[in-house]
């Protein structure tokens, strides 16, 4: 037998009227498990957000980093004269030294040489040079020998003096003085070519040293 589907009979008021079917309220407990899950989920997209930032940020450090380190070895390796001389040369026992304007080199022998304008100035004596090293407390770079051939030689250092009362300058040197034909032009920038003002009674009492005509030097 075919079973029969019996309509339900629809319920009726009181008053005979259908009874409207019945709607859950939503109670303060679920209303705020909804604000809850709603927070979460805007939460987890700010950190995703906040993650996705940090993330390209990294990136850009990155990149510049590496631009940045690009630059330095070109710039390092540029040369800077006609005789092809970087700003780093090697020197022995395997490492490097920046070269630049102003610097004290040594190499094997005991010359001590000021690198100015891509030329080497020596000192004209040892009592020059500690004339100058406590006055400007020079630190000597030991450079290979080959890295000194790729400069010119410029002019010696001299101490140069004069005093108020005498019409000459002197070079001095190891104790003794001699007086200078041609004087360098005073240069603000370099040290090297000052004249030194001292009393006249100290360079009468120096003895006369040899002359020197080769470097425009004559005896007083």
């Amino acid at each position: 037998m075919l079973s029969q589907i019996v309509p339900q009979p629809e319920e009726k008021s009181d008053q005979g009227q259908p009874v409207p079917p019945s709607v859950e309220l939503a109670t303060p407990a679920s209303a705020a498990a909804q604000s809850r899950g709603k927070v979460d989920r805007l939460t987890l997209g700010s950190e995703q957000l906040q993650e996705t930032a940090s993330e390209a940020k990294r990136g850009r450090t990155v990149g510049q980093m590496l631009i940045i380190l690009v630059v330095a070895v070109l710039l390092v390796n540029v040369p800077l004269s006609e005789r092809g001389a970087g700003l780093i040369h090697s020197v022995p026992d395997a490492t490097s030294v920046v070269i630049y304007d102003g610097m004290a080199l040594k190499a094997s022998g005991p010359e001590i040489y000021i690198l100015e304008n891509h030329k080497l100035r020596q000192f004209s004596s040892p009592d020059t040079f500690n004339y100058f090293h406590s006055r400007y407390h020079l630190e000597i770079h030991p450079v290979a020998d080959n890295l000194l051939q790729q400069f010119g030689q410029g002019e010696p250092i001299r101490r140069l003096v004069k005093c108020q009362a005498l019409p000459y300058i002197y070079a001095l040197e190891n104790g003794q003085k001699r007086q200078v034909k041609t004087v360098p032009a005073a240069n603000q920038a370099s040290p090297w070519d000052n004249i030194g003002l001292v009393a006249c009674h100290y360079l009468r009492d120096l003895p006369n040293a040899p002359p020197r005509p080769e470097n425009g030097e004559v005896q007083p």
